[in-house]
């Protein structure tokens, strides 16, 4: 899910101009929804606290940055961070058989140069519809 959603970023995921703007945030209802999930799950602190401070700082650093980096740069370069982490939880997931065999390692290099290979043909694609010269 990671890799698709980094493609769409990365691609671009073509909303149509004039698409509707959603105004109205449940924000009532996710804050609801968190205090009762708190309320049925027992949650370590050490892991859950570390991540919630990253979190909003990256909040406070992605805000500060939306004012000052063009919507379409930010978006395309946050898509390259999902890209990278998604690869990187796909290869911890991966069955550890497949890394004590000469194929799997040689697969991996390979399938990693053509997804990067297949997203940057697709963004300059992208670019020379949006400005053809």
């Amino acid at each position: 899910m990671m890799l698709a959603t980094a493609a769409a970023m990365i691609c671009g995921r073509g909303t149509p101009e004039g698409a509707p703007v959603h105004t109205d945030l449940p924000i009532g209802h996710v804050v609801l929804e968190g205090a009762v999930a708190l309320q049925t799950v027992q949650v370590d602190w050490s892991i859950a606290l570390p991540v919630t401070a990253a979190a909003v700082t990256g909040g406070l650093v992605g805000g500060w940055l939306a004012g000052r980096v063009r919507a379409d740069r930010l978006r395309t370069a946050f898509g390259w961070f999902v890209f990278a982490m998604g690869g990187l939880v796909l290869v911890q997931q991966a069955p550890p058989a497949l890394f004590h065999t000469g194929w799997g390692l040689a697969a991996l290099p390979v399938v990693a140069v053509a997804a990067i290979a297949y997203l940057i043909a697709c963004r300059r694609s992208r670019d020379l519809r949006l400005n053809p010269t």
